[in-house]
């Protein structure tokens, strides 16, 4: 747990693969604090009038070289979920904000990841003083498991970790060492500088320094990501917010507003930075909701929750397991009422038709007479379609 909306004093993370300074920043924020009994700090200035609910900053080194291509930001999930009617027409909508979006959320640990670079709405890259270290051997590739983060643990060896405030840290090297003096908080925000992204690589740069839309459509594009490599050499500030996800209640609005804990099983959102390739985590963000006389207690429990009614509601209603069936295939449990958003999605097809039906009711009389059919056969003709 660390700190959220303290963009002041960034919470220091370090492990054999990457160094950093995050901050969270969640809007109207009613969460808990690391300091028992501590009240949140609801808000910062940061938000201002600005439509952002959340963002997730981060000013961070790798320690080992990475093409631009094998970086990639998203989340995953531990477990299945039960995605809303619909929800292709949610992923199309984001491929087009983002093309080069992949996701499998149908997979049995969901996921969705996009190239770091074409992701991140700001990106600042600064030259590094202080060498890394603790790195692991890069050629370290970490297999898929069941375990809390679907990571396989590293040998003793190699299983370094810092998860702690930075101003904390008093040894050498110390985060502002390691990562620069953090200079941001408030009104003071993040801003794009690209410049040394392509420096090494070319004189004339496709796009501005300034440049985030041009950035990020540019890295869209896979040939353009393997032009970029991330080194040890460099800090990469970078930051993602939106206006559509609230983490305060996990609602989820794009034109409709629809609540996602019941279709995620009660199971926390992962934020994931990491190497594609070598399933290598870089940093985890976990966005959990807990019950605030509780909060020792996670909303998910995955190894000794029982399922609920609600979780049998969910799988009699998605079709994931029939919990319930008789010997007549029929099931007692009461439907859960289907919402405002998953009605329109079912009955909006129905503007198609009817978009047919009047182009034909329009046209087809005359298209008929004009190739010589009498008049008085065009009803039966019209007549044959019910028939038939």
């Amino acid at each position: 747990t660390i700190n959220v909306n303290d963009d002041s004093n960034p919470h220091f993370i370090d492990s054999p693969f990457f160094s950093g300074n995050v901050v969270i920043r969640v809007k109207n924020f009613a969460g808990i604090t690391p300091e028992k009994g501590k009240m949140p700090i609801h808000s910062s200035e940061y938000f201002g009038t600005k439509r952002r609910l959340f963002s997730i900053q981060v000013s961070g080194r790798f320690k080992h070289e990475y093409s631009g291509g094998d970086v990639v930001f998203g989340a995953e999930f531990l477990q299945k979920v039960s995605p809303p009617t619909g929800s292709w027409i949610a992923i199309k909508f984001a491929n087009l904000i983002d093309p080069a979006l992949e996701t499998d959320i149908y997979a049995n640990q969901p996921w969705l990841f996009s190239p770091c670079l074409a992701a991140m709405n700001i990106v600042n890259v600064q030259p590094a003083v202080h060498p890394v270290k603790n790195a692991a051997p890069a050629d370290i590739v970490i297999k898929p498991t069941s375990g809390s983060l679907m990571y396989s643990p590293l040998t003793a060896k190699f299983a370094y970790e810092i998860s702690a405030p930075a101003k904390s840290i008093t040894t050498s090297p110390t985060p502002d060492q390691l990562l620069g003096e953090w200079e941001w908080g408030g009104f003071n925000e993040l801003n794009e500088d690209n410049t040394l992204l392509l420096s090494d690589l070319r004189d004339d740069p496709p796009f501005p320094q300034d440049g985030i839309t041009e950035r990020r459509r540019y890295f869209g594009k896979a040939q353009n990501r393997k032009e970029i490599v991330f080194t040890p050499d460099y800090i990469y500030n970078m930051e993602i917010f939106a206006p559509f996800m609230d983490f305060n209640t996990f609602d989820l609005t794009l034109g409709l507003n629809i609540n996602v804990m019941p279709y995620l099983k009660d199971q926390p959102i992962r934020i994931i930075m990491k190497s594609k390739s070598k399933n290598i985590p870089f940093y985890v963000v976990e966005y959990a909701l807990v019950d605030p006389n509780n909060p020792e207690e996670d909303s998910f429990e995955m190894e000794r929750k029982e399922p609920t009614d609600r979780d049998r509601l969910l799988d009699t209603r998605y079709n994931v397991e029939n919990v319930n069936d008789d010997e007549e295939g029929k099931s007692d449990s009461p439907k859960l009422p289907l919402s405002i958003s998953e009605l329109i999605i079912l009955t909006i097809c129905l503007v198609g038709v009817q978009f047919t039906w009047s182009v034909e009711i329009a046209y087809g009389t005359p298209v008929l007479l004009e190739l010589g059919l009498p008049k008085s056969l065009t009803a039966l003709v019209w007549l044959a379609g019910p028939l038939s």
